[in-house]
Order: C-alpha cells, then sequence, then structure tokens
C-alpha cells in the first residue's frame, strides 16, 4: 500500500510538472515575473527526500552528533524547518546538509565548491549505512566533483528560497485578478444562462486550494476566465500563435458585454487582439508555474513528515 501511495503521488508532481510550462511567456509583454530565473535548478529537484529506510537511516546516524536533528520542511515563507536537507542521491550516495551548532562553519569549500549558510552547518555524504563528512566521501569516490557542483546549485537555490517566495506571492497577485462584485456578479448570471458555474480562485488560497477558477483579468473590456473541466477537452491550445498548457482538460472562457465566449472565438471575432491574447498566455503561464511550485513544496512537506517513517520500534507511523 505504501508503494502505491508514493507512485500516484509520484504521478501526480509529474501532472504537476507538465502543467508549469503553460504559455509562451517570451512572447507577452515583460516575461520577467518567472521566478526564478535559473532554470537548471528548481523546488522540485533542489531537495531531495529519501524514502523510508534510508531517510531514517540518515536522520539516527546524524542524530548521533546532533540529536535535534530533523528532516526540514518548507514553511509558507520559504524557510526551511528542520536541520537536514538532501540535495540528491548520487550513485547511491545522498549529499545531505544539516544545520548544527556544535564545531562546524558557516562557509565549506569541497572540490572547489563553496557552500554558506547564515549559521553553522556540516555537510555529509550517506552510502551503505556510513555517514561521512563530504569532502571524505569525495576523496574516497563516492560523489564526483560535477555530483559536488550539482549540489551546490542546489544548496544556493534552497538559500533563497524566501525570496523566490516573496517574489512568487507578490507576482501571483498581479496574474491572478478576481472581478469586482458587479462584474463577477454579471459574469455569474451569463455562466447560468449557458450552464457555467464558477468558484473564484483567490491569490491568498492559491497555494492550499485545488479547485476554483482563476481570473487573468481584463484587457479591451474582456475578462478571461480559467476553468478546469471534467468533460472531454484538450490539455493544450493555441490561441493566436499563444500556447496554453495544462495537466488535465481545462477551457479558456472570455466574458463581454454579458455574454460567455471561448477565448479562440473571442480573438476569432476581432474581440480581442493577438497582443490581448499574449498577455492572458503570459499570466497564464505564472499561474501553471506557481501551481508547480507549490504542488512541489507540499510533496516535499509530505515525504519528509508521514511517508515511511518509523517510530523507534520499528513500526510504521
Amino acid at each position: 500500500m505504501k508503494k502505491l501511495i508514493m507512485l500516484m503521488l509520484a504521478a501526480v508532481m509529474l501532472l504537476a510538472s507538465c502543467g508549469g510550462r503553460g504559455g509562451n511567456a517570451g512572447d507577452s509583454g515583460d516575461g520577467s515575473t518567472n521566478v526564478p530565473s535559473d532554470t537548471n535548478v528548481s523546488l522540485g529537484n533542489a531537495l531531495e527526500v529519501p524514502f523510508s529506510e534510508m531517510r531514517d537511516a540518515i536522520a539516527l546516524e546524524i542524530s548521533k552528533q546532533h540529536p535535534e536533528a530533523k528532516w526540514g520542511i518548507i514553511t509558507e515563507t520559504g524557510t526551511i524547518d528542520g536541520s537536514i536537507r538532501c540535495y540528491g542521491i548520487f550513485n547511491d550516495c545522498a549529499v545531505i546538509f544539516d544545520e548544527a551548532g556544535d564545531k562546524t562553519e558557516t562557509t565549506v569549500t569541497v572540490a572547489g565548491h563553496t557552500f554558506s549558510h547564515g549559521s553553522q552547518f556540516v555537510l555529509y555524504g550517506y552510502k551503505d549505512g556510513t555517514l561521512r563528512k563530504l569532502d571524505e566521501a569525495y576523496k574516497a569516490g563516492l560523489v564526483t566533483e560535477a555530483e559536488i557542483g550539482t549540489a551546490s546549485a542546489r544548496h544556493s537555490y534552497v538559500e533563497k528560497l524566501p525570496q523566490y517566495v516573496e517574489q512568487f506571492n507578490k507576482t501571483i497577485k498581479e496574474k491572478i485578478i478576481v472581478p469586482d462584485e458587479k462584474t463577477r456578479s454579471e459574469i455569474e448570471k451569463a455562466g447560468a444562462e449557458s450552464d457555467e458555474r464558477f468558484t473564484w480562485r483567490e491569490p491568498p488560497q492559491f497555494p492550499e486550494r485545488d479547485t476554483g477558477e482563476r481570473c487573468y483579468g481584463t484587457v479591451n473590456g474582456c475578462t478571461v476566465i480559467f476553468q478546469e473541466t471534467m468533460l472531454p477537452a484538450e490539455t493544450t491550445k493555441t490561441i493566436a500563435g499563444y500556447e496554453f498548457f495544462h495537466s488535465c482538460s481545462f477551457v479558456l472562457l472570455c466574458y463581454r458585454d454579458g455574454a460567455i465566449y471561448y477565448l479562440d472565438k473571442a480573438y476569432e471575432s476581432g474581440l480581442l487582439t493577438k497582443e490581448d491574447v499574449g498577455v492572458f498566455a503570459e499570466r497564464h503561464g505564472f499561474s501553471e508555474e506557481y501551481d508547480t511550485f507549490c504542488a512541489e513544496r507540499n510533496f516535499i512537506n509530505y515525504n519528509a513528515t508521514v511517508t515511511g517513517r518509523t517510530d523507534g520500534n520499528g513500526e510504521t507511523t
């Protein structure tokens, strides 16, 4: 059952990752709102929580040096609550960071790659039941210079997470724009006439809610709404040369002057220009990126706190 649950979660993460590339942001407006800009590192690959026995064995070994050590979870502000992080498993060797205060450093250089942190920490390599300092693991050939470089880039990303989260939360409120009460009422009335129902998805609830419509604002009198659907529909749409992606079926609706249209029909009928569609494509793309970021955070935290954890008697909790 445990393996089945993990496979299901992995599938959810794959879908979220596929959905996180929506819209040709580079073709529309500023395109500078993608956060962060380093395309080689994302939250989904920066932090890895080993499953089951390996994770618990790492925590046990580190606790011999640091009794308060525990696997870190990502808070809503992007800080890490907990001392242990894993920056990847390379040839069965896990590269581990532990924030500890006893005879440790705030800057560590291994294989020419420098790791820095605001307080003292230790870097380890864990393989085959043995915990070593990372430089010792490197000298023993358990990890390569390139792999340590990868871990270093991931460490730098995680160190900047609070900045990324702050920018994400600021920007998403500029992309998901819930209509004012009057416009919302008009849209809901028009929707009822065409058998559309709306549950508005507001930015403050965005990381926690999986349902509801996103409103991408109003341009030239047209309010555009993204809506997931259980009806047969596409997961990819191209409108005015802009591609919209999502992990499951969806529709893009346009409200104007008391009527609701599909976005492609609104464009074809001249209600929107190519540039207008580009604005909505950029907002959709960022919203998908934000959704993926939140899904990855939740997946990491779930692995760190629930699945496969064992108590002192070896019983799964």
